[in-house]
C-alpha cells in the first residue's frame, strides 16, 4: 500500500529542506509530526550531518482523532533531493512503512515541489489499512502547513 501527496511551495527547495530537518521547529507547524529528535545528540542542530543508520523518535498526533502515538524509525537518505526513513512494528516481516520527502526545485529554483509519500508492507498490512487510512489526510495537513511555514519564511528574508 503506498501513500502519495505532493504540494507545490514558493520556495526554494533548500528553504524546504532546511524548514523540514529543522526537528527544534516542527512544534511550532507541524501538525502531524509534532517531534522529530534525533538519538544520541548533545542539543545542537545536526540536521545536515544526519546520515543513513541514525535513528529518530518521531511523535505523530493524528488530524481528526488527536491520537498521538510515537516511534523510532531508522533513516535510509539524506540527500539534498531526498530525506527518507523507514519505522517498523515487532520487525520489516510484521509491518514497515518506508517514508520519503523529495524536493523537486522549480522555475529556476525560486519553487519547490515537495513529493510526501509512504509505502506500508508486512504480514499485518491487511489488519492496519483502516488505520492508515488516516495517513493521506495527515500528509496534507502537513504539507499545507510546511507550505505556510515556508513561504512565510522566506518572505521574510
Amino acid at each position: 500500500m503506498k501513500v502519495c501527496t505532493r504540494v507545490e511551495i514558493n520556495a526554494p527547495a533548500s528553504v524546504v529542506r532546511e524548514t523540514l530537518l529543522d526537528f527544534s521547529g516542527h512544534a511550532k507547524w507541524n501538525p502531524f509530526f509534532t517531534s522529530i529528535v534525533l538519538f544520541e545528540h548533545d542539543g545542537h542542530d545536526l540536521s545536515s550531518q544526519i546520515k543513513p543508520g541514525d535513528r529518530l523518535e518521531v511523535t505523530m498526533k493524528d488530524i481528526r482523532s488527536g491520537k498521538v502515538n510515537k516511534f523510532t524509525p531508522t533513516v535510509l537518505a539524506n540527500t539534498v533531493n531526498k530525506f527518507k526513513w523507514e519505522g517498523s512494528l515487532i520487525g520489516q516481516w510484521f509491518f514497515s512503512g518506508i517514508h520519503t520527502f523529495e524536493f523537486q526545485e522549480e522555475n529556476g529554483g525560486q519553487k519547490c515541489t515537495l513529493l510526501q509519500h509512504e509505502t506500508f508492507s508486512g504480514v499485518a498490512l491487511p489488519l492496519l489499512k483502516p488505520v492508515l487510512g488516516g495517513a493521506q489526510r495527515n500528509f496534507e495537513a502537513m504539507n499545507n502547513a510546511l507550505k505556510k511555514a515556508c513561504e512565510s519564511q522566506d518572505e521574510h528574508k
